[in-house]
């Protein structure tokens, strides 16, 4: 339990039901800050939200770290302390000539894939990894490891272990009280749940060979965050869902703008986030865009920073008009915003 609640407001019925809803559904797929479905929680309005600034409540402190290791490697991270939740960029140097194919970054379980990057007047080869700090992430000391493999092999040569800190990120939390009649899904909705979470999973699980953005992400709506990334919803006092992306205030009909350059890879109607694009940016990095009244992009479509998605609205579980905003790292939903601060 929760020694602190936080955001006791009163949650219109469409959410409530929803939420619970959620809850219930876990015993039959579990959704969790590394699952591959689509964000299925009740998604909060501008209507049940007050507008707060698109400063994120709790951004990572931009403290770099550089370190070098043996045999001319040197890497760097983007912060030394991170909330979970959060977006990690590596920086790598290697002598030159080196490859992409043999540096990696391993953290977590998980090897997230170099880049190569152009550096003015560097003799060296520089690369770039972009590593997902998923939410409820242990807080304490952590570390990645940054691997240089052997010319043509995938023997190890040199490693580089990077050490950073997971804070807490004082997520607020929002306490539901719910008509215990609304308790679970219909079977019908749980069999289309399972098909839209097997698919959306089969998507997050490609890890495309290219780097399609160029800089930092864009807001892809400029307007106020209604409900952050990582609020918790608590049920009867325990936590039983977070908030998997933020909510941008957006009346029905505003257009709705790619973050930044991709392949559309999915552009369809599903059952929690109606009307949903999902932009794939390469090396495992998705954005996605929920409840849209209107799709104006379709599958296999390359979109540039800027480009028109489609029109805000409320389809699937939404309680009113807004933009849903989500981002995957390797399977780890993350905070969008990261993209906006962190990304280059």
């Amino acid at each position: 339990m929760f020694k602190r609640f936080e955001n006791k407001r009163t949650i219109p019925m469409m959410e409530l039901m929803l939420s619970l809803m959620l809850s219930a559904l876990t015993t039959h797929i579990a959704y969790t800050a590394e699952d591959p479905s689509p964000t299925p929680e009740a998604s909060a309005s501008p209507a049940s939200s007050p507008a707060v600034s698109t400063t994120d409540p709790s951004p990572s402190p931009l403290v770099s770290l550089v370190k070098e290791g043996p045999g001319g490697l040197k890497a760097q991270l983007s912060a030394t302390e991170v909330v979970d939740g959060s977006v990690l960029l590596v920086t790598i140097h290697a002598p030159e000539k080196t490859k992409a194919s043999e540096v990696t970054v391993s953290y977590n379980g998980k090897v997230f894939q170099a880049f190569p990057v152009e550096e003015e007047n560097s003799k060296e080869s520089v690369f770039r990894s972009v590593v997902g700090v998923a939410f409820g992430t242990k807080m304490g000391q952590s570390s990645l490891q940054v691997e240089w493999s052997a010319p043509g092999t995938s023997r190890v040569v040199h490693k580089l272990k990077m050490p950073f800190q997971v804070i807490d990120g004082n997520y607020r939390a929002e306490v539901l009280k719910v008509d215990p009649r609304h308790v679970n899904p219909k079977k019908r909705d749980l069999r289309r749940i399972r098909k839209e979470v097997a698919e959306v999973g089969e998507i997050y699980r490609m890890i495309t060979q290219k780097k399609y953005w160029e800089g930092p992400f864009a807001l892809p709506i400029d307007s106020p965050i209604t409900s952050p990334f990582g609020t918790k919803r608590v049920f009867n006092g325990e936590m039983k869902s977070f908030h998997q992306g933020l909510d941008l205030k957006a009346a029905i009909g505003a257009p709705i703008n790619a973050a930044a350059n991709g392949v559309i890879v999915m552009a369809k109607d599903l059952f929690f986030t109606g009307n949903t694009v999902l932009i794939d940016h390469g090396f495992g990095i998705f954005t996605l865009y929920a409840h849209l009244s209107k799709l104006k992009v379709k599958k296999g479509q390359k979109v540039s920073k800027g480009d028109l998605l489609g029109l805000a609205g409320m389809t699937g579980r939404a309680s009113g008009p807004h933009l849903h905003w989500g981002a995957i790292i390797n399977r780890a939903k993350v905070n969008p915003m990261d993209l906006v601060r962190v990304m280059k």
